[in-house]
């Protein structure tokens, strides 16, 4: 067991610090509307998924929700993320062991389900919605799966479940390789035993 948490470490250490500079600008703020990234790594029988998109990909809007519809399509866009064998193909014994979102439009989900009034703040100046306006937003989704035997290659439908994608850069690193490749709408597969 520790052999293989070690191994997983490592994998995940060295997947995130070859990171390339785009994600390093999207870290920072700086996005780009149909376009996501997609890092997978599997080692040792554990697969490891991170998406990171700007929430209009995945919503149709980045700022805070403001009335009941938005918060509808925030929520399905959760559902749809929450659904990750429906995203990702996987064979039945591969268990969905974590999955986590981050993002500042899931935490005002979060918070809004604690309020008596979700949604819409009718106190807000011309100005809060003007700054809304500009406002950027991501979306984080962390998935592992395990134990996951024998993959050779994952088929991803997030381009079919988000029409506001338009291709995903993905990024593979295997025990044995490490490779970077587009998805759009005619490439969804990824291979992962080269």
């Amino acid at each position: 067991m520790q052999t293989s948490f070690k191994a997983i470490t490592s994998a995940s250490l060295l997947f995130f610090l070859t990171l390339p500079a785009t994600a390093e600008v999207r870290q920072h703020g700086a996005h780009e509307h149909g376009s996501a990234t997609l890092n997978i790594a599997y080692v040792d029988n554990t697969l490891e998924v991170e998406l990171l998109s700007p929430a209009m990909n995945l919503i149709g809007f980045e700022h805070m929700p403001e009335n009941d519809e938005q918060f509808k399509q925030l929520n399905s866009a959760l559902s749809k993320l929450k659904h990750a064998h429906q995203l990702f193909s996987l064979p039945s014994t591969c268990k969905l062991k974590h999955i986590n979102f981050e993002g500042e439009l899931v935490e005002s989900l979060a918070q809004s389900s604690k309020s008596d009034h979700p949604g819409h703040d009718s106190h807000k100046s011309k100005d809060d919605h003007d700054e809304e306006e500009h406002h950027h937003s991501d979306i984080h989704a962390h998935y592992q799966f395990g134990p996951c035997k024998d993959i050779n290659q994952l088929n991803i439908s997030l381009i079919k479940q988000f029409p506001g994608l338009d291709h995903v850069t993905t990024q593979v690193i295997t025990s044995n390789s490490q490779t970077q490749l587009q998805l759009n709408s005619q490439q969804q597969s990824v291979p992962l035993n080269q």
